[in-house]
Formats: structure tokens, C-alpha cells, sequence
């Protein structure tokens, strides 16, 4: 049986957290929290894009300062783990990123 607890994702913005680096494990459960819950739309420049739900768009750098670590690379180098673990799908086709977390359902029921 598995366990649940609920976090709102507001966590993120707490005054308590603030200026403090992520943890991999912060920024897992913060691409969780940014990816789409029901199939939307995202605008890139002058185009409008399909957003299936568990699906995002974002780009290293914004990752970066979101997270507050000091480089690209770290970011790369952990994206790329995540989908070598089939915990993400990343495509990078229109200036910025798509990340899909698979098994996405697992995560928000």
C-alpha cells in the first residue's frame, strides 16, 4: 500500500525556502507540481502549442534560476538522469523545452 501527503505547491515561493538551492529531490517534486494537470495550451514566441497533461514547457536557464543552482550544466546533467530513469521525456523544438513526466497519473491521480 502506498502512502499519500498532499503539498500545495506554494511551498516553492515560502519565505522560510527562499534563496535556498534545490535539492534534486526540491526539483523533482517541482516539475511535478509545474506540469500541466488537464491538456492545455502554451504560447512559444508567436506560436501556440499543445500541452498534454503532466507536460511543460520551460527552458534550462529558467530552471536554473528557479532552482538556484549556479549552473546549466547541473541542470542538463539532471534532466538527463531523470530520463535515463524513464521518469521524463524531454524535446527541445521550439526555443524551449518540453518536459513530460511519464506515469504522470502516478503522481496527480
Amino acid at each position: 500500500m502506498s502512502r499519500w501527503i498532499r503539498i500545495q505547491v506554494g511551498i516553492f515561493d515560502h519565505e522560510i525556502f527562499e534563496g535556498q538551492p534545490f535539492s534534486e529531490r526540491d526539483a523533482w517534486i517541482w516539475i511535478i507540481s509545474k506540469a500541466a494537470w488537464k491538456d492545455t495550451t502554451h504560447r512559444v514566441g508567436f506560436s501556440v502549442h499543445d500541452v498534454k497533461r503532466g507536460s511543460f514547457f520551460t527552458t534550462v536557464r529558467q530552471l536554473q534560476n528557479e532552482w538556484k543552482w549556479k549552473s546549466t550544466r547541473k541542470v542538463h546533467v539532471f534532466l538527463k538522469m531523470l530520463e535515463s530513469e524513464t521518469m521524463i521525456e524531454t524535446t527541445s523544438e521550439t526555443g524551449k523545452t518540453l518536459i513530460s513526466v511519464c506515469n504522470y497519473s502516478k503522481y496527480h491521480p
